[in-house]
Formats: structure tokens, C-alpha cells, sequence
């Protein structure tokens, strides 16, 4: 009897998910069943055995007979990431979970976004506390969690929980050419190290995020014009409020990803718009005279957008400092 009760306790707990779900309930998530399938811990049928766990929510253990049983095993990290239509179930999941907290409310208010440009933008705050509950919500909708950059599963007392990576902060959709939410950017609330993030679970032995051009939501159709610049917050505001669709690229570097959506909006004119440091920054330089030069290899009309460097680093500074000037 000690034998098999010491065989017991070294068992561990897999949480539930689309390809492996509840056998008591049928759901896929919040529930977990034992590794060696005799047990189940569910959180929706009330037929089994009270329990309560550290957090004050109620389950119940059910015990299931020797021809019910099924060994079930963790699912195994995987680089492997989604497509992009999974992608963009998952993280719109995951945003309809999230708030936004009032300062990263005032802090996109000071950079020049209305209360409806916000709401538009989906932008939300990532909390450092419940990750298994908003990983949760991903698991709802697709069947391979561990393949969505920044789901991973935790081992806690024997139990195996997926969970959700990111530093706590300001989380900016980066959207496709066709509008589909493919990566969350973060912009960190500490101030150590990056600034802006991607959620990943690479550095779990998951996939990475999808770097991808970021077309700002509510661009469709054709334009003639269209300006360039780097990061998704800026290009969200200098499209909102500098009447031209401006379109980002993860990181100066990466300014072949552009063309992907200079073709996709039929642009004729494109402008280049990195930030006020263009001439003084050597890389940001050589990246810009790439551009602008493979630009015009494509038969497209390029131009140099810049600023001084008093108006702000970046394009969206720039437009809104002359708005700003404009009301006085």
C-alpha cells in the first residue's frame, strides 16, 4: 500500500489544452489530469471529491478506473511557431483578457492619441501576476499552445501549468498586411535593458515572435504615398495624426520587410521617415540610403523625411510638436 501510494505522489499534473482535454468535463484549459490518467482534477463538474486550492478556488478530484485511464505527457517545448491565422486567434484572446491601466493610458494620451484612437489600437497592459489564467485564454483557442511565441508550460508542485512569458508593460498589436494581429510588442514598464520587447518563449525553448512589417490598423486599399519609419507606436501615431499611412519595420535593419506592405498598398511614393538621428547615427544612416536606393531599384519615387531634432526623436514626435505648435 506504501508502495503504491509513494508511486502516487511522484506522479505528475498536466493541464488540460485543445489536443488533450479534460475527460471528465471536455474542456481545454484550467483543468488537469494526472500523468498516469487515473486522476483528474476539474474545475466544472462538481461530482467528485471537494477540494480547495491555495488561491481559494474550489475543484474536484475524480478517479477513473483501470480501462478509463490514458497516460498523458507535457507537451514538448517546440520552435515551431504557429501560422499566422493561429497567431492572431491567440492573441486577440489574450488582449480581450487584458485592461489598460491609466498610465499607460496618460502616456499614450501625451503622445497625441485620443481616447477613440486607443480603443482602435487595442492597446492593453500586461500585468505581472495571473499569467496562467491569460495563458489560459490562448489555450481556449488554439490546439498547440507551445506554439505561440510566449506560451510555455511551468512545472509547480508536480503539476504542469502553461503560462505566459513578457515583461510586465504596454502591449502594442503588430499587425500584417492583411490586418491579422501575428506578434505582440511590449514596451517594459522597468527601464533595464530594451525598451520594447517582443513576447517570446524562445528563451523557454519555444518559437520566437514573428518579426514582421506592422501596417497600423484601419489602413486598407490603396495609397500613392506611403512613409516608412521603425517601431509600431510611432508609426500607430504618425498614421493617425500626420495624414499619411506610415507603416513600421521591427528594427532599421530589417528595412527589407517594408516592401512587403509598399507593394500590398500599391504605394508610388515612399518616404522614409527614421528618426531625427538619421544624419548622426551611423546605422540608422546606411539603413536609410539602403532603403532609399532599393527603393527607387523598384521604379518608386523615395524621399527622406527629417526633423530637428528638437521636434522629437521620432516621427510621431515630430507631428505631434507641430500640431501642438500649430494650436498655440
Amino acid at each position: 500500500m506504501s508502495k503504491s501510494k509513494g508511486t502516487a505522489l511522484k506522479q505528475r499534473w498536466i493541464g488540460a489544452t485543445r489536443s488533450n482535454r479534460c475527460p471528465i468535463c471536455g474542456s481545454d484549459s484550467w483543468c488537469a489530469i494526472r500523468q498516469d490518467g487515473a486522476v483528474v482534477t476539474c474545475r466544472r463538474n462538481g461530482t467528485g471529491t471537494e477540494r480547495v486550492d491555495r488561491s481559494g478556488a474550489v475543484y474536484w478530484l475524480h478517479w477513473r478506473t483501470e480501462a478509463e485511464r490514458a497516460p498523458v505527457q507535457p507537451a514538448p517545448p517546440t520552435k515551431d511557431r504557429a501560422n499566422v491565422q493561429d497567431l492572431d486567434r491567440a492573441y486577440r484572446a489574450l488582449l480581450a483578457k487584458l485592461g489598460l491601466t491609466d498610465k499607460h493610458r496618460a502616456d499614450l494620451e501625451r503622445r497625441g492619441l485620443s481616447a477613440e484612437l486607443i480603443k482602435r489600437g487595442e492597446y492593453r497592459t500586461l500585468p505581472l501576476n495571473g499569467r496562467s489564467a491569460l495563458a489560459n485564454a490562448i489555450c481556449e483557442v488554439v490546439s498547440d499552445p507551445a506554439s505561440i511565441p510566449g506560451v510555455y508550460q511551468i512545472e509547480d508542485s508536480g503539476r504542469y501549468w502553461w503560462t505566459l512569458a513578457g515583461s510586465p508593460g504596454l502591449v502594442i498589436p503588430v499587425r500584417d498586411t492583411q490586418g491579422l494581429i501575428v506578434a505582440l510588442k511590449i514596451r517594459k514598464d522597468d527601464g533595464e535593458g530594451p525598451k520594447y520587447l517582443y513576447l517570446s518563449s524562445s528563451s523557454k525553448g519555444g518559437p520566437s515572435a514573428l518579426h514582421s512589417v506592422h501596417v497600423p490598423v484601419g489602413i486598407v486599399g490603396t495609397h500613392d504615398l506611403i512613409r516608412v519609419t521603425e517601431g509600431e507606436l510611432k508609426a500607430d501615431i504618425a498614421s493617425a495624426l500626420g495624414g499619411a499611412p506610415c507603416v513600421s519595420v521591427p528594427g532599421v535593419q530589417s528595412w527589407g520587410l517594408a516592401f512587403e506592405a509598399i507593394h500590398a498598398l500599391g504605394a508610388k511614393i515612399v518616404e522614409v521617415a527614421f528618426d531625427a538621428d538619421v544624419f548622426t547615427n551611423v546605422s540608422v544612416k546606411r539603413a536609410a540610403h539602403s532603403l532609399l536606393k532599393e527603393i527607387a531599384a523598384r521604379g518608386l519615387q523615395e524621399r527622406l523625411i527629417h526633423w530637428p531634432a528638437e521636434q522629437g526623436k521620432g516621427i510621431d514626435d515630430a507631428i505631434v510638436y507641430r500640431l501642438r505648435a500649430g494650436e498655440k
